[in-house]
């Protein structure tokens, strides 16, 4: 090759490289599955022609940075958000949880998108551009400002760094698996610091329709609430009104329609949000409800543009037996956070009951059941089965003793650590008749007497059947009481176990302590 041809060469290879085409993507349309090579194409061309929305101007008008770019974008792909609601989404700021900081979707080039550059471009405001700057010019810019501002400056700088590491740390926090510990091996709120990954399961069990039409076709639950709200509606006329825990929104369209001024609708189910909002929609009360989704202790209300107290608040926040769920946190976070002085709660008084059954037909298909399964022993599963309460129906003639209440406790007045500290009551059933005793049997009442009308709803078996029913404690061995005798002994209801354990901070630990006729100690768990 002679010297003219390598010249030559050398020059095609510098007109090559100088010539080299931009990089193309493979980017996924957020609500379809088009792809473009580019940005400009997927937004300008792809998304605002074909799904008629303008992406960037809604991100903007609310005045979104790169993170919440980033969570809305995984949001998105994880809840498949049509394009007509992705406005309301971003107004209301369904995304805005750390765990749409994780990608839903793998490679996916819109998290590269340089969301924070392209507003700058939008706008025409070269401010925030980087800049070629020589020392010296440097130098005179830092002459002509003054000591104070340089401060004012640098505190601002810090400021900005700071929140991009407390950003970084949620990111990082998201791709580790391994449990943070606690510093004591106390219980403190337990579920109302829970993360939205650790109580998942939770949220997820309320996301589906089927829980939803049993609470809703639960007559004597649904029917209370709406006696207690519309039978006292005068007084939700002009008012404010939380409803935690909202689900479809019944107990909001009750209020709205009992005449309040504004009511707040929150749930941690994105799902169940989606639908409570679509119901409110075709009722006629968007107006009126305003729907939020998200764990309530950490909602910003005044970010939301939301009251940040309430006349009312409202919720349908019981479990079996009362306290499984651990929701009872999350009301007293809201009534000391969230309720006006003299606010009103509803319901607003709790009681629960103990009593003792007999059930021949319970007793033989639960636990003797094992003795004997096709021939075979299995009498060692009993031990396991006993450990476990049993959500089921007691019929009113098997109570063979009294009840005794084990508690009763007003929601306005008692302490923030209430649902967190073990309930201790002692008990003595007393016998009229020779009976045999095949197990403990507890239900709860709740009152709405915080207002003119009282109304009761009561989960006893002597009352009309909840789908909350009865809570059973099974004895593995019946026992036998004369009449004229009596069974004490005391009860535990706490969670500090579970949580010692690492298990669901949701459940119920429930200890019976036998002294009389005879001494034993019955553990059993709600979970």
């Amino acid at each position: 090759m002679d010297d003219h041809q390598s010249s030559s060469s050398s020059d095609d290879d510098n007109e090559y490289i100088e010539q080299e085409e931009p990089l193309e993507f493979n980017i996924k349309c957020l609500f379809c599955n088009h792809y473009a090579t580019n940005y400009q194409q997927m937004f300008n061309e792809h998304i605002h022609d074909d799904h008629q929305i303008n992406l960037l101007d809604i991100c903007r008008r609310q005045q979104m940075e790169t993170f919440d770019f980033i969570k809305l974008v995984n949001y998105i792909r994880k809840q498949q958000t049509p394009a007509s609601n992705v406005e309301s989404i971003v107004v209301d700021r369904l995304f805005d949880h750390d765990e749409y900081l994780k990608p839903t979707m793998e490679d996916d080039h819109f998290l590269m998108f340089d969301y924070e550059g392209e507003i700058v471009d939008d706008d025409g405001d070269d401010n925030n551009r980087p800049m070629n700057i020589s020392d010296e010019q440097l130098k005179n810019v830092c002459h002509d400002l003054s000591k104070e501002k340089l401060i004012e400056m640098i505190i601002e700088l810090n400021g900005k760094l700071k929140e991009t590491r407390n950003d970084m740390a949620k990111i990082r926090n998201l791709f580790i698996d391994e449990p943070q510990q606690s510093n004591d091996g106390l219980i403190s709120n337990i579920v109302t610091n829970l993360d939205e990954h650790s109580d998942s399961s939770y949220i997820d069990s309320y996301s589906h329709f089927s829980i939803h039409h049993t609470m809703l076709a639960d007559k004597p639950r649904t029917l209370a609430y709406q006696d207690a709200i519309l039978e006292n509606g005068s007084l939700f006329v002009g008012k404010t009104v939380l409803d935690i825990g909202c689900g479809t929104g019944i107990l909001s369209l009750f209020a709205a329609k009992a005449g309040a001024k504004l009511v707040v609708a929150v749930d941690h189910s994105d799902i169940i949000v989606n639908n409570a909002r679509t119901i409110i929609m075709e009722n006629g009360y968007e107006q009126t409800i305003r729907i939020v989704r998200g764990k309530l202790e950490r909602l910003d209300f005044e970010k939301l543009s939301l009251p940040t107290r309430y006349d009312i608040i409202i919720s349908e926040w019981m479990g079996y037996f009362l306290l499984f769920e651990g929701m009872l946190d999350t009301i007293l976070y809201a009534r000391d956070h969230l309720l006006k002085p003299q606010g009103a709660l509803l319901p607003s008084r709790c009681k629960m009951f103990l009593s003792a059954f007999f059930d021949c037909k319970f007793y033989e298909n639960n636990i003797d059941f094992w003795n004997d399964v096709y021939g075979f022993n299995m009498s060692s599963m009993i031990t396991d089965v006993t450990k476990e309460a049993t959500i089921d129906l007691i019929a009113p003639e098997n109570i063979c003793t009294t009840a005794e209440k084990i508690c009763d406790f007003d929601l306005n007045s008692c302490g923030e650590n209430f649902s967190t500290t073990d309930i201790i009551s002692s008990f003595e059933f007393h016998f009229k008749n020779d009976s045999t005793i095949h197990g403990f049997v507890g239900w709860f009442d709740c009152y709405f007497d915080s207002m003119t009308k009282l109304i009761i709803l009561s989960t006893s078996p002597f009352a009309e059947p909840t789908h909350w029913k009865q809570t059973i404690f099974p004895l593995k061995e019946p026992i036998i009481v004369q009449s004229g005798k009596s069974v004490c002994g005391e009860i535990r209801i706490g969670k500090q176990k579970q949580r010692a354990n690492n298990n669901d901070p949701r459940a119920l630990e429930i200890c019976l302590l036998l002294q009389q006729p005879i001494q034993c100690k019955l553990v059993y768990n709600i979970c």
